[in-house]
């Protein structure tokens, strides 16, 4: 398969500079985890190769994200039940890395904490002794934990209230997807639940480590809470207003979905800290069916990565030509918006074809 075009030049442009950006920040002992759609899996494996180095790859983790239910259960392929993360170190050999366990499981004929002692105690007599010293092990027979085969075969007795849990492997079956997750769903289509977030900052870092978080929504949160300050208006207000004034559109009123008109075009502003979606977009393709509205342009500072040109194009084809655009930062510099000099870009695609 051979990657052509802008799309791709432009993506790889962005990931590569957001990467190499990440790694200058990342302590020596850092790591990263990296999570993208499966569409550009195979590319982004190469950039982090490139940033990071062949030797700092440590892990690629298959998170069982979903299950299949209904009809996905009929389509004419493999149900897609998991997501990949890529897990790179700064340092191979000074990284931080914390083991995870889960609990043992005590029911069923794997348990292996089936045998009790006299005082109650569950324990397991089938771990092996070979990762252990020759003094380890005649501490342990005089300690009496050693139990003996049949057959002769030394294997070390295990208390089950001594052992933090069962090691976590690359395998992550045992954590909610997040549509099981009432509490915490946010209609954020590429939202990661807590426990996931958990377990990777308890792998990887230690008390009192710095954790990098999505800077990009809560600079934006920042500057527009810094500009609305005092002001009569709400933030969302601001928020819409400061986009419009830097896109040099006419403010539309009372309307719940369209924002904006430039040049005969209806504007969506997206939000200021989600990213704009295919149902964001199904939603406005039906409200310009509704009113016989043509030509609309979307402004988002971030886009679903399953918003892909066949989409656009079927919405085109409906009637309704949609534009996506990239809101820049330059927005919330007041000169560069007064000088005209803020620049609105639209979305680059990857494009792939198959030879």
């Amino acid at each position: 398969m051979a990657l052509t075009g802008k799309g791709i030049s432009s993506y790889l442009t962005m990931m590569y500079e957001r990467l190499k950006l990440m790694h200058s920040l990342l302590a020596e002992d850092g790591s990263i985890y990296v999570h993208c759609d499966w569409r550009v899996n195979s590319v982004v494996r190469l950039v982090l190769d490139d940033i990071f180095g062949e030797k700092n790859y440590i892990n690629e983790i298959v998170w069982k994200s979903a299950e299949i239910k209904g009809a996905r259960g009929k389509a004419k392929k493999f149900g897609k039940l998991v997501d990949y993360l890529f897990l790179y170190s700064k340092d191979r050999e000074n990284y931080v890395f914390n083991n995870v366990y889960k609990p043992y499981i005590l029911d069923g004929k794997n348990n292996k904490f089936r045998f009790k002692d006299k005082d109650g105690r569950l324990y397991s007599r089938d771990c092996p002794l070979g990762d252990y010293s020759q003094e380890k092990i005649k501490e342990f027979e005089k300690q009496g934990r050693i139990y003996v085969t049949k057959n002769g075969k030394k294997q070390l007795i295990r208390y089950l209230d001594e052992l933090p849990g069962l090691t976590v492997g690359e395998l992550w079956d045992d954590i909610n997807y997040i549509n099981q997750v009432a509490n915490e769903r946010l209609n954020y289509p590429t939202q990661k639940p807590e426990a996931l977030l958990t377990r990777i900052i308890k792998a990887s870092s230690n008390k009192g480590d710095i954790i990098a978080v999505n800077l990009g929504k809560y600079e934006r949160r920042f500057f527009i809470e810094d500009i609305s300050n005092g002001a009569r208006k709400s933030k969302k207000e601001t928020y819409i207003n400061l986009i419009l004034e830097a896109y040099k559109a006419k403010p539309v009123a009372g309307d719940t979905i369209f924002h904006g008109i430039k040049a005969g075009r209806f504007i969506h502003i997206g939000p200021l800290e989600a990213p704009v979606t295919q149902s964001l977009l199904q939603t406005i393709f039906e409200e310009c069916k509704e009113k016989l509205y043509t030509q609309v342009d979307v402004l988002g500072f971030e886009f679903e990565m399953g918003l892909t040109p066949h989409f656009i194009q079927t919405l085109k084809e409906k009637g309704v030509s949609v534009t996506l655009k990239n809101i820049p930062k330059e927005v919330f510099d007041k000169r560069a918006v007064e000088k005209g000099q803020v620049k609105f870009y639209d979305v680059a695609y990857l494009n792939a074809k198959i030879k």
